[in-house]
């Protein structure tokens, strides 16, 4: 996350960010939101689902919650539960409300429905600017 925490600044002040927009998902997204944060920009959330929390484990859960506390605006999708449908329309509506999208993706095809693959696919399918962070050499 060494990477993400030098790209992800120099990226934002390039593109005149006020806002991140994510799902605070586990891992990338919330290091993203924190690094928002730290640098001014609010904080947008599109949670996919009822019981999204229900998917995270207890410090993940815990950043989760402190960073939905932060949020200047939290849109929560009309899913019952979470589901790989909800993750993707979540994605999509990250999309939807951004200029730019920034991708932590290491290139290789979505692990199932909905993931950073499929998300940046329907990102360049909608015309959106992306932007991939991820360093060279480095694999999942």
């Amino acid at each position: 996350m060494d990477y993400l925490r030098e790209r992800l600044p120099v990226v934002l002040v390039e593109a005149h960010a006020t806002a991140l927009v994510g799902s605070l998902a586990e891992g990338a997204d919330q290091e993203c939101a924190e690094i928002a944060l730290g640098h001014g920009l609010s904080l947008q959330v599109i949670v996919p689902s009822e019981g999204y929390a229900s998917t995270f484990d207890d410090s993940t859960r815990e950043r989760y919650v402190h960073f939905l506390s932060e949020a200047e605006a939290v849109t929560t999708l009309d899913f019952a539960e979470p589901s790989e449908e909800a993750f993707y329309a979540a994605g999509k509506r990250v999309v939807d409300d951004s200029d730019l999208l920034v991708a932590v993706w290491d290139g290789k095809p979505a692990a199932g429905t909905g993931g950073t693959g499929d998300v940046v696919d329907y990102a360049i399918t909608q015309g959106k600017s992306v932007r991939i962070i991820w360093p060279d050499g480095v694999s999942r």
